[in-house]
């Protein structure tokens, strides 16, 4: 499990380039918009652009995120219970959200597909094309759900052994 999660945590990591480099792009060029307001070199659809890359900054940072243990964990009363009983409800609950998830990155691959294969597969101004955008999306989903799924299963593992229970217990706050 551990050799799983080092793989995983550095592909997240490597998704998260993307993220870093997005966030960086939309900085400069709308500093560039604002300027070429004020020089009247207007730039054609600043706002598709930044629409567009706004996706891909957002899901490509999820699982990173997950990786760190940076997402809240709402384990106030989760505390106060049993152990077992802590670990149990605590893998219900990240289960669902796996399986939530996954159906998501399903819908976005679905919806990727159906703008290839529809007339509708550009921006109205820059005719920038969706899918590659919808491609980031759904690789960085699917990312986010193994990622969750193999916290779950960590989860899973610190009902029954109590140093796994102090490893996942440790990224509560």
């Amino acid at each position: 499990m551990h050799t799983f999660i080092k793989i995983t945590d550095k592909i997240c990591e490597y998704i998260s380039y993307i993220s870093m480099v997005v966030i960086a792009f939309i900085m400069f060029f709308n500093v560039i918009c604002v300027i070429g307001r004020y020089t009247d070199n207007n730039i054609t659809g600043g706002v598709e652009i930044t629409q567009v890359t706004l996706s891909a900054l957002i899901f490509s940072s999820w699982a990173y995120v997950q990786t760190q243990h940076g997402h809240i964990h709402v384990t106030m009363f989760l505390s106060k219970m049993p152990m077992k009983v802590r670990f149990a409800l605590f893998t219900i609950t990240s289960v669902l959200t796996t399986v939530t998830l996954a159906f998501a990155t399903v819908a976005v691959f679905q919806e990727m597909v159906a703008l290839i294969t529809t007339k509708h597969t550009a921006t109205g101004n820059l005719l920038i094309p969706y899918w590659p955008f919808y491609l980031i999306e759904g690789v960085s989903l699917a990312m986010f759900s193994v990622v969750l799924l193999r916290d779950a299963i960590r989860s899973a593992q610190a009902i029954v052994n109590e140093d796994i229970a102090k490893e996942v217990e440790a990224f509560w706050v």
